[in-house]
């Protein structure tokens, strides 16, 4: 996989679980969540769990800023507007890149969202477009 495209998927995945705001906020618990990633024609689903603490579920938006990939090369940006959290981020340097996504939870057990990033790959950009979808499925393990 190229380098671009895992720090997207590293993205998502910390961002999904961890993300989105709902009157009484998101459920803590277990929560499955299955992205959809298309790339020039291709397309690559993937689904894994991940827990949510009550601590996340209090703060999501500090825990999406703490994304692994964020270096001094990059920049990002978060709002919530109701059930709905919108971001931005733009990375300068070898692998520059801009994005663009929101997550919207319909009830505290259950969200859908987009990510949009186009990353400066050589001579001609490569737009990535992600789906997914988050359910919180149990309890976490101890």
């Amino acid at each position: 996989m190229s380098k671009p495209r895992t720090l997207m998927l590293a993205a998502v995945v910390v961002a999904v679980p961890q993300a989105g705001i709902a009157a009484d906020g998101p459920q803590p618990g277990l929560w499955k969540v299955t992205t959809i990633t298309s790339t020039g024609g291709a397309k690559q689903q993937d689904s894994h769990t991940s827990c949510l603490t009550p601590e996340m579920a209090k703060n999501p938006e500090k825990e999406f800023a703490r994304s692994p990939q964020a270096t001094k090369d990059c920049k990002q940006s978060h709002k919530i507007s109701g059930s709905t959290l919108s971001w931005q981020m733009e990375c300068s340097g070898q692998y520059a890149m801009t994005g663009t996504g929101t997550m919207t939870f319909d009830s505290p057990q259950h969200y859908t969202g987009t990510f949009k990033m186009s990353v400066a790959a050589g001579p001609r950009p490569m737009d990535i477009v992600t789906t997914m979808e988050g359910q919180r499925v149990g309890e976490c393990q101890k």
